[in-house]
């Protein structure tokens, strides 16, 4: 979440992926990146080993992430993550973020990723 007084609710959610990968495997960052065509690769500033391939744009998201993930199932925790963040992300196109209970559901969505335990 983005804080700033001219948000109507003062905040603004942000919808993202981050995959981080050890240095050694920079070469499957721009693997994937190249097989998506979308997001960019970042060094982590505290971890100088850490890279990570990120997407926050919602187009880029909604077009080339979710399809490609939702047709290559993820499994475990990282699928119940895929499966909040793709709802978060439809309840901000839907606008449903400009309201109180919205935005109270997707911060309930954003404080049960990298959290959840099961399987797929």
């Amino acid at each position: 979440m983005e804080n700033k007084s001219s948000y109507k609710l003062g905040v603004r959610p942000r919808v993202s992926i981050s995959l981080p990968q050890d240095k050694r495997d920079l070469s499957m960052l721009i693997a994937i990146q190249n097989h998506l065509v979308c997001g960019y690769i970042t060094k982590d500033s505290g971890n100088r080993k850490v890279w990570y391939y990120r997407c926050e744009n919602l187009e880029e998201l909604e077009n080339k992430i979710v399809p490609y993930f939702t047709q290559n199932n993820l499994v475990l925790s990282k699928r119940l993550d895929f499966e909040s963040m793709t709802e978060a992300l439809k309840m901000i196109r839907a606008k449903e973020h400009l309201t109180h209970e919205g935005l109270a559901k997707i911060k309930e969505l954003h404080a049960q990723m990298n959290s959840q335990k099961g399987s797929v």
